[in-house]
């Protein structure tokens, strides 16, 4: 899963230009982790118990950037149904023209 995670990446980290001096996406620190989202920033949970329909986590995808002394992650609520899942963070802005139009609504 996480070589998928990385391959499929590669092209956003071009677009910021992070693969160059001959980088590569296994070079920076990934964040590919998923908990339960509640009232805590990290709620208990037992690991051990079965995913059932009903339960939601997050994922959390994100890269951090030495260079930049920063990271980026990106998290998405998931919810788990009878017949797979749904994400519920679907419709919230993600992309900066998304998220500096909604801005300038305010």
């Amino acid at each position: 899963m996480e070589r998928k995670f990385f391959v499929g990446n590669r092209q956003r980290l071009q677009q910021m230009a992070l693969l160059e001096g001959g980088r590569t996406v296994e070079d920076y620190r990934w964040h590919t982790i998923s908990q339960h989202p509640g009232l805590d920033t990290h709620d208990d949970n037992d690991y051990g118990m079965p995913i059932a329909p009903g339960m939601v986590f997050t994922m959390e995808v994100g890269v951090y950037v030495e260079d930049w002394g920063e990271g980026v992650r990106v998290e998405d609520n998931i919810l788990v149904t009878e017949d797979g899942c749904k994400n519920l963070s679907i419709h919230i802005p993600g992309e900066i023209h998304e998220i500096e139009a909604v801005m300038a609504q305010a």
